[in-house]
């Protein structure tokens, strides 16, 4: 990751703000002694519901399956 910083410094101005926390409305927690990433859609979700004011909708928790292991080979390649 140092050199990929570095690259962009020599063409950009870039400012190190360290570790993501935001990316695109996206909270990203890392979690490094188990080498996981989560990513939460929390304040988009909650935004959408706000406009089409859904607050007393009917609420459903639809966790991802734990049993899935992701690979590169899953991944599609452009």
């Amino acid at each position: 990751m140092i050199g990929t910083k570095s690259t962009l410094q020599k063409y950009f101005k870039i400012v190190d703000l360290g570790p993501v926390k935001w990316l695109l409305g996206i909270c990203v927690k890392h979690d490094h002694p188990n080498c996981m990433i989560a990513l939460f859609q929390t304040a988009c979700i909650t935004y959408i519901v706000a406009q089409f004011k859904l607050e007393d909708g009917f609420k459903v928790k639809t966790p991802m399956d734990m049993n899935v292991i992701l690979s590169k080979q899953l991944s599609l390649v452009f």
